[in-house]
């Protein structure tokens, strides 16, 4: 992408900040927001204006957990002849969904196999890419979900290393089972390269996962999926994840929410106990996302995609999603939440988690011009990064117009 320098003013706009959604002005600079203006009173010489005409303009999402999209897998890339054209597919097909920033997610293989594809994405250059996500080796072959299970390993820290040498800068998130023995050693480890340890695919006790928090863990993967369900004498994971703080730091919570990985009434129950600011949508994508049913794979393995869902083929486990930040934003909406919570939840809790709030998740002058516009049924109509234009292509193309 181009640098942009031209000042871009987008009038007439709904903005949807962090509490309140007001009509406004927004002028663009040098890739930032530069100023803020109830609608009508924003002055300023332009070399290129956008009518909202009333639609909403919100912040860009933040995915923290992209597996692919567009036919694209992080995992496959590598195999690919052309691995920078398939993570261009992934790219574009949430990129016209206004998502913004994406993590690579890499989920459990050989070493090889997973440092080849960290590889790939390390080597991309492109302002949606915000890392990696880690999602494996070290989980629990009990809740490993469509996790491929040959690869599954036992927590050491010697395997760690050899793992994330040379990607330790790229590496935003890692993902374990802290019940696992030697687990509980690698947090440390995992915060030392600055990534954030996230519990996921555990089948950890309430007790074991309450020590974990307290011990390092900030995240938790895709709630109430691959992880210990709640039982009245042994809350497991779930009961940890939901004690918002009862028990040990109130950590955030990845959210699947497509009515399919989680009920619309359990969504409910975690936005009673968590709140919509410890809740961080995500999609958990597979390649199949924006392609319609068929065959697909993920990590090698066979998936079948119907109905909206995604499931491996040897067992019906549900295996990723098809799901995109917009349809989450509009569930959740659907589910009870303001367009300002929900918003938050897609954009500024994600930023949290990386460490880049102070630059993005939220409009606010001085931040990226990382911006979704859409209307009153969430269709997105246009989509910045750093104040860059694009519209989504005609239906039955899957790349971006840019916008000159």
């Amino acid at each position: 992408m181009r640098e942009p320098r031209e000042r871009t003013l987008i009038k007439s706009a709904r903005l949807v900040k962090k509490y309140d959604v007001s009509r406004g002005d927004l002028l663009i600079a040098e890739g930032k927001i530069a100023r803020i203006e109830e609608e009508g009173e924003l002055k300023a010489e332009a070399e290129r204006e956008i009518n909202a005409d009333g639609a909403y303009l919100s912040p860009g999402f933040i995915d923290l957990h992209v597996h692919g999209g567009g036919g694209g897998e992080f995992n496959e890339a590598p195999k690919e002849a052309a691995g920078e054209e398939e993570i261009s597919r992934i790219l574009n097909a949430h990129l016209m969904r206004g998502t913004t920033t994406l993590l690579g997610t890499v989920l459990t293989g050989s070493l090889e196999e997973m440092r080849a594809a960290m590889d790939l994405i390390a080597a991309r250059d492109h302002p949606q890419l915000g890392g990696i996500y880690l999602e494996g080796p070290f989980f629990s072959a009990e809740k490993k979900g469509a996790q491929p299970p040959d690869h599954l390993r036992e927590p050491d820290l010697e395997t760690f290393k050899r793992l994330v040498e040379g990607f330790e800068e790229e590496i935003k998130i890692f993902s374990l089972a802290p019940e696992l023995p030697g687990a509980l050693e690698l947090l440390p480890a995992i915060r030392e390269i600055g990534a954030t340890p996230a519990i996921g695919h555990s089948n950890a006790t309430f007790a074991e996962t309450v020590q974990a928090l307290n011990e390092g863990a900030e995240l938790f993967t895709h709630v109430f999926n691959g992880m210990k369900g709640f039982h009245h004498r042994e809350p497991g994971v779930l009961g940890a994840a939901l004690s918002a703080g009862g028990v040990g730091p109130d950590v955030p919570v990845e959210l699947i929410a497509d009515g399919v990985h989680v009920s619309p009434e359990a969504i409910q129950l975690l936005l009673e106990l968590k709140g919509a600011d410890k809740v961080c949508l995500i999609t958990d994508a597979m390649a199949a996302t924006g392609m319609g049913e068929g065959e697909y794979s993920l990590g090698g393995q066979k998936v079948v995609v119907k109905e909206g869902q995604a499931r491996l083929a040897q067992d019906g486990s549900l295996a990723s999603s098809v799901l995109t930040m917009d349809v989450a934003l509009k569930n959740m909406v659907q589910f009870g939440l303001s367009l300002p919570q929900a918003a938050r939840s897609a954009s500024l809790v994600p930023a949290r988690v990386l460490g880049v709030e102070d630059r993005k998740g939220s409009i606010e002058r001085g931040k990226d011009a990382d911006l979704v516009l859409f209307d009153e049924s969430f269709q997105v109509e246009k989509v910045l990064i750093g104040g860059e234009s694009f519209s989504p292509p005609p239906p039955g193309s899957h790349s971006l117009e840019v916008e000159m």
